[in-house]
């Protein structure tokens, strides 16, 4: 069969056979060429190869690229977790700065309690035995002079217990005052109702100058706690028979509150650490009153809550200027 020849050239000889049987002379010669197979070319099997070895590279690379994708991938993981760590452990480290800040705070403050507390105790108890020995005595116009005496301190020992609570819920994140709006002069006028029979015993006047209408976005509670806080620092720091000035006026979109004192003045050192955040040792007023020194330290607090802002101007011998700006609230 002329299919089945292998590849090759061949000449088909072709004879005409007549009917009667005979071959004819002459032959008719036919050339064929049989095609090698396609698989047994030379430019297959280089095809074949370069396929192969394509697919191998390519298999090589996508494997290559699947390897390099994981390491990525694991060291953006890494990453992310030595981040995590890291962010921990710079958490846990300000923490503990923290509460090293916290305690230390505590027992200087603890100190600082116990040596203040110590006076007044120790007054009641001299006044006890004075006011028995008058009554023993019929001295009734001496008790009148001890009962004044016995109020001022019951009232510096007050303010210093209120100081103490106040700083100590500030620090742990307890004390909570409302956003307001609070009616800035009605607050003013219930805190200097208070501290008018204090001031009367030091023989000082108070004078209030304010621009009605006021409104700050600050809760009352708040606010009259940083107005105890002045008024007491004023008169506690004031002169016998001096005046404590209180003026309230808007600037632009703030309400100015200025408590003035003519007393013993700071000096920019002591109202550099006054600023600082440190507790510092309380000082003694003008006639002897003691504290826990945490006043002005609870107001930077609590302006701060309020995105207010506290300013103290000051001069030795010659008194203080203390200043809080408050935002306004939105009228309605």
């Amino acid at each position: 069969s002329i299919a089945q020849l292998p590849y090759g050239q061949y000449t088909l000889k072709v004879r005409a056979m007549g009917q009667d049987g005979y071959m004819a002379g002459n032959e008719l010669a036919i050339p064929l060429h049989s095609i090698r197979p396609l698989y047994l070319r030379w430019w297959f099997f280089l095809v074949v190869v370069a396929t192969i070895t394509g697919i191998v590279v390519l298999l090589f690379r996508w494997r290559l690229w699947q390897l390099n994708r994981s390491k990525l991938l694991l060291e953006a993981e890494v990453a992310r977790r030595t981040q995590q760590v890291e962010q921990k452990r710079r958490t846990i480290a300000a923490q503990k700065a923290h509460l090293e800040e916290m305690n230390a705070a505590k027992d200087k403050l603890f100190s600082i309690v116990g040596h203040e507390l110590r006076g007044p105790l120790m007054y009641f108890g001299n006044i006890a035995n004075r006011i028995s020995y008058a009554l023993q005595k019929k001295e009734y116009d001496t008790l009148e002079g001890l009962g004044e005496k016995v109020k001022n301190i019951a009232g510096s020992t007050n303010d210093m217990l209120n100081n103490l609570l106040n700083w100590s819920l500030l620090q742990g994140g307890r004390l909570f005052f409302g956003q307001g709006p609070a009616d800035l002069q009605a607050v003013l006028e219930q805190v200097t109702e208070t501290y008018q029979e204090v001031a009367a015993l030091k023989k000082l006047r108070i004078e209030i100058e304010t621009e009605p209408g006021l409104r700050v976005q600050a809760g009352a509670d708040g606010l009259s706690i940083l107005l105890q806080n002045l008024l007491s620092n004023a008169i506690k720091f004031s002169q016998e028979g001096s005046i404590v000035v209180i003026r309230t006026f808007r600037k632009e979109q703030q309400a100015v509150i200025e408590v003035k004192d003519q007393g013993k003045g700071m000096s920019p050192q002591k109202i550099q650490q006054l600023f600082s955040g440190a507790i510092q040792p309380p000082a003694k007023g003008t006639a002897g009153e003691r504290g826990a020194g945490l006043g002005l330290q609870i107001v930077r607090e609590i302006v701060k809550r309020y995105n207010g802002e506290l300013r103290v101007h000051s001069q030795e011998g010659v008194g203080s200027r203390v200043t809080l700006l408050l935002p306004l609230a939105e009228e309605s």
